[in-house]
């Protein structure tokens, strides 16, 4: 073999293990899919009788142009029937309570407004217009299992405009879980043009979620901690007039 061979030769197979290398440097982590996780998820929950979490949400309201200031709440959820509770322990609307149970009080929830107004316990409509000036969601969207049917349909839309990028692991309140965000195209069968989701690894739920309108703004942040699976809960648990104190 002529040296002029030779060093072509060698040439080529630089230029081949280089290129793997750098393809393998590029090539980002793979994770379990976000779709088959959503789905863990919700087989999980349809073995769950009741939950409670600490919930924590900012949310940017209608005619405003910032996140609005952190809610701390403590949240109780029922899946058969559907029920939730709700208690507001930080920041705007401290001291309210929320409770409805599905196919109860004529289809309306129960609301005490918190502060000086604590002691009225008043009946409201699911979709009264006095929802929206606190939340961007309906007291039937709030909780655990609502979020998972909403993050599985959204999950569930693919294209070739859509990404969906695994970012490895991150503990979250000290519970290990999987990382992801997701870009979708400004069309109406999707909520939001980015989603930042952590995922928990035991039980496939989404514990913390950032979205991005389509001008690229945050406008909704919720996150869950404490979690409690299956408490021994109870028709009163879910009854305004009859508790007291979050536990």
């Amino acid at each position: 073999m002529t040296n002029l061979r030779r060093m072509v030769l060698a040439l080529a197979a630089a230029l081949v293990t280089g290129g793997m290398a750098g393809a393998a440097g590029e090539a980002e982590e793979q994770g379990p899919p976000l779709p088959d996780l959503i789905a863990k998820g919700l087989r999980r929950w349809e073995t769950i009788k009741t939950f409670r979490a600490t919930f924590i949400r900012r949310e940017r309201l209608e005619g405003k142009t910032q996140l609005g200031e952190k809610q701390v709440i403590f949240l109780r959820e029922r899946r058969d029937p559907f029920s939730i509770y709700m208690h507001w322990l930080e920041g705007p609307g401290k001291d309210r309570k929320v409770a409805y149970v599905e196919g109860r009080n004529n289809g309306k929830f129960k609301v005490t407004p918190g502060g000086l107004l604590g002691w009225m316990v008043l009946d409201m409509a699911l979709d009264d217009p006095r929802v929206y000036q606190n939340s961007r969601h309906m007291v039937t969207e709030a909780g655990m299992g609502p979020l998972l049917r909403r993050v599985d349909q959204q999950v569930k839309l693919s294209g070739a405009d859509v990404i969906t990028k695994y970012k490895g692991k991150a503990a979250f309140n000290n519970r290990p879980c999987y990382k992801f965000v997701r870009y979708m195209p400004q069309k109406p069968e999707y909520y939001c043009w980015k989603t930042e989701m952590l995922v928990d690894e035991e039980l496939s739920f989404p514990l913390y979620l950032r979205l991005y309108d389509w001008q690229r703004n945050v406008f909704e942040e919720y996150s869950y901690a404490d979690l409690e699976v299956d408490p021994d809960y109870t028709d009163r648990h879910f009854d305004i007039q009859a508790e007291k104190e979050p536990n």
